[in-house]
């Protein structure tokens, strides 16, 4: 309603204006108009003005003169030949047609055009003096009505026709607008209905044709359904943490139960002290951990800093050779050339040693881990490689879920949270960069690919 309404007053406005400027116009450009026929009409009469001793006359007579002065009625151009005084001495015959109006002869000897009412009706006369020898002996007047009358009688229908169009504009802009704003509508009650716990409500998309309110609905959909997968991973997380948070607590719980059931020996106290302290370890790792991934995902110190990646990568090979040594693992680092990115040296360090605690972890004894760093195009690419125990292709999309461990036995006969991989890619995506992991199945080793943007990039290009 408030649209119309803004509609219809806008319209009047526009259509008010419109009228007063077209009526100014042809208000000026007919007194234009009429100045120009008097003073033609004048020009054309005041050669035949004669002046003699007796008096002023003009041959041929006015009122057998042709032309405007017989043939155009009532708005026609009248013409009087006038005496010093403003006596008649000859006047056009349209003037038998009614009364004749008193000349307003000008006060001082020269050209004057005077609007004055004739019969009820806008009038104006023109005058222009006869000289002889610079003495005024005589007027020629030249008049005629002015059509300003007409122009006060057509603007009782031009108002009611701007009314009336007002009108109707006003009711087909309402249709219009309800029609427009019907799909705002249909999308709020849409949207009042999406709740936490009720995700799947698809906003109405018009099909039929596209415009911005198809935009609109498509991108909140789309909105929603992040929300939605958003708000699934966190129940997930949260039901995953708690069940991974209960095993260690409950299996603490389950050795000081046992413990306390009767007197032991000093060695059986202290094997189940040092049960429930490696199971505390655990569970402060995985405490840590979590508190780890909520501040990268609350974007949270992530201060960034030119780091040497390859550095890093021999660093943190060295660190892992003593891990490798113990299981005859061949561990390797090839760095092409020096590549740096911006990102924090200790979030990188937390990446490498994930990947490489886990390819030394899968990895059977005598096998080979690789860790490459190289540039590639504007980006610098970290890849570990192992001839661990792989994974089914198919499960690569899993890898990096939080809390998830493949099923494999080998996997499972080895401690860990399943957190690992999820801050891994994490810390990544926070600093830009990507990470994929790839093989060609159970046994066949894998391949983690990490790429960061340089840190000259920006300069070469």
């Amino acid at each position: 309603m408030r649209l119309t309404l803004w509609y219809g007053l806008s319209m009047l406005v526009l259509l008010a204006l419109f009228s007063a400027l077209l009526v100014t116009s042809l208000h000026w450009n007919h007194h234009i108009v009429l100045h120009q026929r008097l003073f033609k009409a004048q020009s054309d009469l005041v050669h035949h003005v004669v002046v003699e001793e007796g008096g002023l006359k003009l041959t041929p007579a006015l009122a057998s003169l042709g032309g405007p002065y017989r043939s155009e009625g009532v708005f026609g151009t009248y013409a009087r030949l006038l005496t010093p005084e403003g006596q008649v001495l000859e006047q056009s015959a349209n003037y038998n047609s009614g009364p004749v109006f008193e000349p307003v002869l000008p006060e001082e000897p020269g050209v004057a055009e005077v609007d004055l009412e004739w019969q009820g009706l806008p009038f104006r006369a023109f005058y222009a003096p006869v000289l002889s020898e610079d003495e005024v002996v005589g007027w020629l007047e030249v008049s005629g009505f002015s059509w300003q009358v007409q122009f006060h009688m057509v603007g009782v229908p031009v108002g009611i026709a701007i009314l009336v169009t007002v009108l109707l504009a006003l009711g087909g802009g309402y249709v219009l607008a309800r029609r427009a704003l019907r799909p705002v509508a249909r999308l709020t009650e849409a949207a009042n209905r999406i709740t936490a716990s009720a995700l799947n409500v698809q906003l109405p998309v018009e099909k039929r044709w596209r415009d911005e309110l198809t935009e609109l609905a498509e991108t909140f959909n789309m909105m929603i359904a992040r929300l939605g997968a958003s708000f699934a991973r966190e129940r997930r997380f949260t039901a995953d943490a708690a069940h991974e948070l209960l095993n260690p607590l409950a299996a603490v719980r389950n050795e000081a139960e046992v413990a306390l059931r009767r007197t032991r020996e000093t060695e059986a106290y202290q094997q189940t002290l040092h049960t429930i302290l490696t199971d505390v370890e655990r569970l402060g790792t995985m405490i840590e951990q979590l508190l780890q991934l909520a501040r990268i995902d609350a974007g949270s110190d992530l201060q960034r800093e030119t780091v040497e990646l390859g550095r890093l990568s021999q660093e943190a090979a060295a660190r892992w050779q003593a891990a490798a040594a113990e299981k005859q693992l061949r561990l390797t680092c090839l760095v092409d050339q020096p590549a740096t990115v911006c990102a924090n040296a200790i979030h990188l360090d937390a990446v490498l040693d994930n990947l490489l605690e886990n390819a030394v972890k899968y990895t059977p004894e005598g096998g080979q881990v690789e860790v490459a760093v190289e540039a590639v195009d504007q980006d610098v690419s970290l890849t570990i490689t192992d001839t661990g125990i792989g994974f089914d292709p198919d499960a690569a999309a899993r890898l990096f879920d939080r809390f998830h461990r493949a099923a494999a036995p080998a996997v499972h006969a080895q401690p860990g949270s399943g957190l690992g991989l999820a801050i891994v890619q994490a810390i990544v995506q926070a600093y830009g960069g990507s990470i994929s992991a790839t093989s060609e199945g159970p046994g066949q080793g894998s391949r983690f690919i990490v790429r960061l943007p340089r840190a000259d990039r920006g300069d070469e290009e």
